[in-house]
């Protein structure tokens, strides 16, 4: 997960936005009949966008097209300068009008203010037509422009007063869809060429006498995120926003006192908040929980200049519990709306971050509308230029339990580290559970700088989604892998004898290993070693494969569904490593060696996968072969319907019917047999579980813990991936944190 930017109202000061400008620049806008925001416009509750199936897909815009005898050889795509310091312009008035209509197709503000009359020029510089033309797209929403000339005159030559060039243009908007206009440019001769003599009305043709254009939005609420049972997760809650009006302080001292004391501020940048507003603005200054205390509200609402108001604002009732599934909300900012103005957003809106709220974005937001005014001096309204009504947003409705959910979080005792908690047949996701999170309230509420800075320098990164995004060697639950590929390219049967002594010196002396036991498991066949987890059987094993193809068991593994995407529905998740010859010399710069396979025999070397990748393996192994695409989202629901996400198969193990039989055997003997290694912490287990212990290098002294499994063995129902970061072996730490979570699931 990204780390998050801090939504402060300092934060929110520096970011000067589209209508805040409007709103600053009112006057001379005004005075040139091109936009101003009512500074009473109400501000909308988080705007939402729908899918683009919805939207529709906007075409490119085509070539404008006029009578060839007319236009004469214009060229497909006209010159881009690098600098519009000279004017440019043609002799032929067509072609200029031509060129000043493709260039506001492309956005180019910089070459159609290049095609400008110096008359045009000096009234305002080239900044301010800019943000003139953009002022207005985001205001309108504008996703794109196409424009046609309509020749109805032949051209006068260069002696004329000026020449009136008509064409006809489709703006194309998000919220209210397309408006079409007939215009005309007015062009006037220059220094032997036709140049543009620009108005707002150039723009839109209502945009004259001291006219100027309003978007009232209509946007509907964001949808709520629900867990399977209907727990809420993320809905429309309230805050106390406290604001400061400047005009009406009369003891500023009191004003900086009462805030600072009563939001735990700094006077200076509460002061910067309002400083550069005008007297009749309210400026926000923090929200507050609407837990605040009523005696705080009165103390701020006593001093002149100071308000408070409730809102309406995205609230996570479920607060650091599943966050990292969950995600959180940000305020639209000046780079999101080069792709998000186009779509309906403004920069008082609020976008999808991280989490669901990211990845469902265009189902919680429904479909924008709006009315778009033209708005006389007196307020009156001149004409209507359009309108269209929103639609309602979606409800998201996740796989996730949230009984599951808390009993697996409650399972890792507050350590660093991952659960998921999967049902094999249909890969709906039950818990997702990451360690240490974060309230994601807190990004609604605002963060002091202190409780920023807190968690954004953890060492323990408490914004990354572990069992997702978190990659890991996996240690000895990576065995069933090579226990398949031994047995299905090898010629090994589960039967297959080998000898530990607790020292292995396979690839000579000097790189010796040691198995965990140091006295060694003895003659051992492949399913014991499976059960008790002996190290050197599989050595063995990955120097044999390795020996017979280097490829082969890396290919398995790929065979697996590692080293890629699990195409989880609801989240992004990462692809993790498989090391092979090729991955080797690219990222490391060295060659392959048997000391890789014989490290990847054991989940090690540089190998890396997330628990959400490892918990697909042992879905695949419960159903004897079948691998579910994981997912995290149940259905959508809007105004009585409901769109289920059905299940869906992504791969087949590569194992026959008798060699899987008999990996599952061994997999319930390590809980069952005396000799498992999971077997102390399974003893009195109502429910048969099949799993395997393993236990990784952290690179640091202390190892990662894991533990793989499913429930019931005969019939599962629960795949469960346990995995602690730094904390020790699997069979003592991790295996019992996964019997805890079993014992909570329902059977």
């Amino acid at each position: 997960m990204a780390t998050p930017k801090i939504n402060d109202f300092s934060a929110r000061k520096k970011q000067l936005n589209r209508r805040a400008f409007l709103k600053i620049g009112g006057l001379a806008l005004l005075a040139g009949g091109l936009v101003a925001c009512d500074a009473d416009t109400p501000g909308p509750t988080p705007e939402i966008k729908g899918p683009a199936s919805e939207l529709g897909d906007i075409a490119p815009s085509p070539s404008i097209k006029g009578p060839a005898s007319e236009l004469g050889d214009t060229p497909a795509t006209s010159p881009r300068p690098a600098s519009s310091t000279a004017p440019l312009g043609s002799a032929r008035p067509s072609e200029t009008a031509l060129a000043f209509l493709k260039a506001w197709e492309d956005k180019r503000y910089s070459y159609m203010y290049a095609l400008l009359t110096s008359s045009s020029r000096t009234n305002m510089n080239e900044a301010q037509f800019t943000d003139r033309y953009q002022s207005i797209s985001d205001e309108i929403s504008l996703s794109g422009v196409d424009t046609k000339l309509t020749v109805v005159a032949p051209p006068p030559g260069l002696n004329a007063i000026g020449y009136e060039v008509p064409f006809d243009a489709t703006l194309k908007t998000a919220r209210i869809g397309d408006i079409k206009i007939q215009n005309s440019i007015k062009l006037r001769p220059e220094n032997n060429r036709w140049l543009v003599d620009w108005s707002p009305a150039l723009i839109l043709p209502q945009l004259v006498e001291g006219n100027t254009l309003k978007m009232l939005s209509d946007s509907p609420p964001r949808g709520e995120i629900k867990d399977i049972n209907g727990v809420p997760m993320a809905v429309l809650g309230s805050l106390y926003s406290v604001f400061v009006v400047p005009g009406k302080i009369e003891n500023e001292e009191q004003v900086l006192t009462t805030l600072g004391q009563a939001l735990n501020l700094d006077k200076q940048k509460i002061k910067n908040a309002y400083k550069d507003a005008r007297p009749d603005w309210r400026m926000n200054i923090k929200d507050l929980p609407r837990t605040t205390g009523q005696d705080v509200i009165d103390k701020l609402i006593a001093v002149k200049g100071i308000g408070v108001d409730e809102k309406g604002v995205r609230s996570y009732p479920q607060g650091a519990s599943a966050a990292h599934i969950t995600g959180y909300l940000g305020s639209v900012n000046e780079q999101d709306l080069k792709t998000l103005a186009a779509k309906g957003y403004t920069s008082e809106d609020v976008v999808g971050r991280t989490g669901i709220e990211a990845w469902a974005e265009d189902s919680l937001v429904g479909i924008k509308g709006g009315r778009l005014r033209i708005i006389k001096p007196d307020g009156s309204t001149a004409a209507t230029l359009g309108e269209r009504p929103s639609q309602p947003a979606s409800n998201v409705i996740l796989t996730l339990d949230m009984k599951a959910q808390k009993a697996a979080e409650a399972a890792l005792a507050g350590r660093n580290g991952s659960v998921v908690v999967m049902n094999p047949t249909d890969g709906a996701i039950l818990a997702l559970v990451s360690q240490p999170a974060f309230d994601p309230n807190q990004f609604i509420q605002g963060f002091t700088e202190q409780q920023y800075k807190a968690l954004s320098d953890d060492p323990r990164r408490p914004f990354q989604n572990r069992p997702v995004n978190g990659t890991y060697p996996t240690g000895s639950i990576f065995k069933l892998i090579t226990a398949s590929c031994a047995l299905e390219r090898a010629g090994l049967t589960m039967d297959s004898r080998f000898t530990c002594t607790g020292h292995w010196e396979g690839l000579g002396p000097q790189y010796a290993k040691d198995c965990y036991i140091k006295t060694g498991h003895g003659n051992i066949t492949l399913n014991e070693a499976i059960i008790q987890s002996c190290d050197v059987v599989f050595y063995e094993l990955g120097k044999k494969l390795d020996e017979l193809d280097p490829l082969l068991l890396p290919g398995f593994t790929k065979a697996f569904g590692l080293g890629t995407s699990t195409n989880l529905v609801g989240l992004s998740d990462s692809a993790g490593v498989v090391p092979d010859s090729k991955w080797k010399l690219d990222n490391v710069k060295q060659s392959w060696f048997s000391g890789d396979a014989v490290n990847l025999a054991i989940g090690q070397g540089y190998l890396l996968a997330t628990p959400l990748q490892m918990a697909t393996v042992y879905a695949g192994l419960a159903n004897a072969g079948p691998v579910p695409v994981p997912r995290l989202i149940a259905r959508t629901e809007r105004t009585g319907l409901s769109a289920p996400v059905n299940p869906q198969t992504r791969l087949q193990l590569p194992v026959n019917p008798t060699n899987m039989a008999r990996l599952r055997s061994a997999l319930l003997d390590v809980t069952q047999s005396p000799r498992g290694t999971a077997n102390a912490a399974f003893a009195g287990s109502k429910i048969k579980v099949a799993g395997k212990t393993g236990t990784a290098e952290s690179g640091k002294e202390t190892p990662h813990a894991w533990f793989a499994c499913y429930a019931p063995a005969d019939k599962p129902k629960y795949v469960v991936i346990v995995m602690l970061e730094e904390a020790g072996f699997g069979n003592a730490l991790a295996a019992p944190a996964a019997r805890k979570v079993i014992d909570a699931l329902s059977f």
